[in-house]
């Protein structure tokens, strides 16, 4: 079953029988991974153990110093200690966009390995290397959480308790912006309203992970703000944060989640950007669309990738070459945009 719309039912029937013939299991997020990816992992991880499988959750870096608190995460396995780990006959990847997100675990995919690819990234078609591969790619659900949780749900009645909900909601509130994002929907109200009866908190969770900073995440965003340049007569935002900026505040790269959210909310602005600097020569994108144009379509462009209105992508230059490379790609985008939408 290697296609982007599948059977949900017939998915269910094949990943109750890959997980019931597995005894030793990875789940996997992504580099620099986010809620959803790690809520995904998390969540699936505690019901596979309960279950009696063994399984160990990997841990990607740079791992938010925020979900440390969230439940399981303790026990995750960090990516630099697979070598010391069992073999496992089942990789399950979650919320990844592309295998090359997993780093090392891609290197024990084998051809007789079995992979599970759960993800809501239109286009990610799993391991670039042989293998049995089950791939389910849905890209009309919100969230990687959002599929986890309909899988599980149906596999397993009855397997997520108020922990492994609190973890899908987080990943939930995480890739909607707390609902805001367009792609909100009717199904995802209704999953929201499930794990909240299931236990999780709707109330405190937005406020303790994605709107409770540190003085020193304050004063990083006031200098991003200042940063903050208009183009193409105020339709794209651009906005930088180097290493300097981290350095002089004190902040931590993982306190910027949502930071390109304020450029993008601004009256006129289609789209925007967040340019962090990672190194000297290596800048990475954050990209928001709130209008109509695709910034995944964008972000291709230097092999990155994400949703429509959402993306991200890694360049080799400086913030400032960046931010004119960038900056020229968008407008030309946006134009095509216009053209094509005949205003």
């Amino acid at each position: 079953m290697n296609v982007e719309r599948f059977s949900l039912p017939e998915a269910i029937s094949t990943l109750r029988a890959w997980f019931d013939a597995s005894e030793r299991i990875w789940v996997s997020v992504h580099e620099s991974p986010d809620g959803d990816s790690i809520g995904s992992a998390l969540a699936l991880a505690s019901v596979l153990s309960r279950r009696g499988k063994k399984v160990a959750a990997i841990r990607q870096p740079p791992f938010p110093a925020a979900y440390e608190r969230l439940p399981f995460a303790a026990g995750m396995v960090d990516v630099s200690e697979l070598g010391s780990l069992f073999v496992p006959d089942l990789i399950v990847a979650v919320d990844v966009g592309s295998f090359a997100r997993v780093g090392p675990v891609q290197d024990s995919i084998r051809p007789e390995t079995r992979v599970v690819n759960i993800d809501h990234h239109a286009g990610n078609v799993g391991p670039d290397r042989p293998c049995i591969l089950l791939n389910l790619v849905d890209a009309s659900v919100a969230s990687t959480t959002m599929l986890t949780y309909l899988l599980l749900r149906d596999i397993y009645p009855g397997c997520i308790g108020p922990q492994e909900a609190t973890c899908l909601y987080l990943g939930l509130i995480t890739d909607t912006g707390c609902f805001r994002h367009s792609n909100t929907d009717a199904r995802a109200l209704r999953v929201a309203a499930e794990l909240a009866e299931l236990g999780a908190d709707a109330g405190t969770l937005p406020e303790d992970f994605m709107f409770r900073r540190r003085p020193q995440a304050l004063r990083l965003l006031g200098e991003v703000l200042s940063s903050i340049e208009f183009h193409g007569d105020g339709a794209f935002a651009t906005m930088i944060l180097t290493q300097d900026m981290l350095r002089r505040t004190g902040a931590r790269p993982d306190e910027t989640e949502g930071f390109v959210n304020y450029a993008s909310s601004l009256e006129g602005v289609q789209a925007a950007a967040l340019l962090r600097e990672l190194e000297p020569g290596r800048t990475r994108l954050s990209l928001r669309s709130s209008g109509h144009l695709d910034v995944a379509c964008l972000a291709r462009e230097w092999d990155g990738g994400g949703h429509r209105n959402a993306a991200g992508a890694t360049l080799a230059a400086d913030v400032s070459t960046a931010r004119r490379t960038l900056t020229a790609a968008a407008l030309r985008h946006l134009e095509a945009t216009r053209v094509a939408g005949g205003s």
